[in-house]
Formats: structure tokens, C-alpha cells, sequence
């Protein structure tokens, strides 16, 4: 893993895109797929995805030698989806709708049970702001969730959520923002993998925390909290994976590998 250099930490100490983005959703369905029950609840959403457009190859940053890490062909798991998710329109590249954090690229590269790349999968992420708000919903992030199960979302507002197909590469990409953390779990990012209209994988990936230390010395994570930060050591919900995480361009690149079998 590279360095992170004090004139990239200084660049990222300020970063604020497009105002938020109001909501029109795609519809949810009934898809089947990826079903999880326990300790955070048991929902998994499947979602519409006609006309989700293919992620821009000519905008990405991530190679497909960035992938190489990944355990050959080792399934990704199902697990459980949180209150939070749903199912968002497509807003472009750029998810971060605003918010002020460290500028992070997330790439995920999608692959069959013989690691042969998956085009024209859809990829959902979502995560909360710099200080642990979700997008759609007015819960305190200082205050643990009351439920692990889908929760209704509350206003229009639509940040750091975004989808995309997957391309010929099998990856999808986005521009967001390094998530903080909230009430009771570590720094994460949701991911839900549909083949055509059916939910295959529904889980979360943590940040490294030689990466954590660093971002959460910045504004605006390092703002005075009610709540203690959860280290990836501390993290109750399950054996998650971590995403590897290098400098390029200036900024932080993640990348997750999700192999599926269909």
C-alpha cells in the first residue's frame, strides 16, 4: 500500500461537488435473490435496474491488474442489507451530492465462479457523510439504530448513494467521499450486486485503518462527536471484507472484487 503523502491528505482536507441530489428512485420488485437473516435484520432489496447505464471506462482510474489481491474465485458472501438502503436513479460518476470529506474513488469489479469478468451486472454502494449521515434519513449517527431492518426513507435528499452497470471489465466506479462512522459499527461501505432484477449479494467492505488514522484527522471528521468510534477490531456485525486502498491522481482509490456464481 502506498504512502499517503501531507499534500494529498492537505488536498482532501476540503472536498464539495454538486449540491444534493432530491430523489427519484427506481422501484423496487420482486426479485428474489439474496436473502439474509440475523443479528442486523433480514431485508434484501431488489430493485428495477432498466436503464441503469454502463460505468464510463473512459472516466476510470481503476486498471483491472488493480483486482489481482482478490482469492481466486472465492464466493462473496450474502449478508445483511441495514435500514438504509434504497433503491436510488442513477446521478452520475459523482455521488458525493455535496458533502464535504476526503475525495475517495470506489471501484468494484464483478466476476463469474471461473473469475471471468461480468458485464452489465448492476452495482449498488451507499455509505453515510463525513460525520455518519445517511442520505434519505434524519437518524442521529451519534445515536446506535433501532432496528437493523429496511427503514422508509424520510426526505429527498440522495448523497453518497449511487449505481451502475458494470462494463466490459466487469467494473463499475464511482466518485464519493471517504465515509466517517457512526453509532455502533466501523467505517464501511454497503454494496448490493443485481443480476438483471434479482439481488444476488447484498454485504459491506470496511477501510483499512492505517487509512482511518489518517482521514480522521481532518475536518469535518475530526468534529467533536456524542459517540466513540468503532475500530474494524471492534466490528460485531460479521467477517467483513477490507477494500485495498492506493494513492492515484491525487487521490484515494478502493477496490473491492465481488465474485458471484449464477
Amino acid at each position: 500500500m502506498q504512502t499517503i503523502t501531507r499534500r494529498v491528505l492537505i488536498a482532501m482536507g476540503c472536498s464539495s461537488f454538486a449540491t444534493s441530489v432530491l430523489a427519484v428512485d427506481r422501484p423496487q420488485v420482486d426479485g428474489g435473490g439474496g436473502w439474509f437473516s440475523g443479528l442486523f435484520g433480514s431485508d434484501n432489496i431488489s430493485c428495477n435496474n432498466a436503464g441503469v447505464p454502463v460505468s464510463p471506462v473512459a472516466e476510470r482510474i481503476a486498471q483491472p491488474g488493480d483486482f489481482t489481491k482478490a482469492a481466486a474465485c472465492e464466493m462473496t458472501e450474502d449478508s445483511f442489507e441495514g435500514p438504509y438502503f434504497m433503491c436510488v436513479d442513477h446521478t452520475g460518476k459523482d455521488i458525493t451530492g455535496g458533502r464535504d470529506g476526503a475525495p475517495l474513488t470506489v471501484a468494484l469489479k464483478v466476476q463469474d465462479a471461473s473469475c471471468k469478468p461480468l458485464p452489465n451486472a448492476t452495482v449498488d454502494i451507499w455509505a453515510c457523510d463525513g460525520r455518519g449521515h445517511y442520505s434519505g434519513y434524519t437518524a442521529s449517527p451519534d445515536l446506535e439504530a433501532t432496528t437493523g431492518n429496511h427503514v422508509t426513507p424520510q426526505t429527498d435528499e440522495r448523497f453518497c448513494r449511487g449505481v451502475f452497470a458494470t462494463d466490459a471489465d466487469g467494473i463499475a466506479e464511482f466518485d464519493t467521499i471517504y465515509p466517517g462512522y457512526y453509532a455502533g459499527r466501523a467505517i464501511h461501505i454497503h454494496f448490493k450486486l443485481h443480476i438483471d432484477d434479482k439481488a444476488y449479494i447484498t454485504n459491506q467492505a470496511l477501510m483499512p485503518e492505517d487509512i482511518n488514522a489518517r482521514i480522521l484527522q481532518m475536518p469535518p471528521y475530526n468534529e467533536p462527536r456524542g459517540t466513540t468510534r468503532i475500530t474494524n477490531a471492534q466490528e460485531a456485525g460479521g467477517d467483513f471484507a477490507i477494500f485495498d486502498i492506493v494513492e492515484r491522481k491525487g487521490q484515494l482509490l478502493a477496490t473491492l472484487t465481488l465474485t458471484v456464481e449464477i
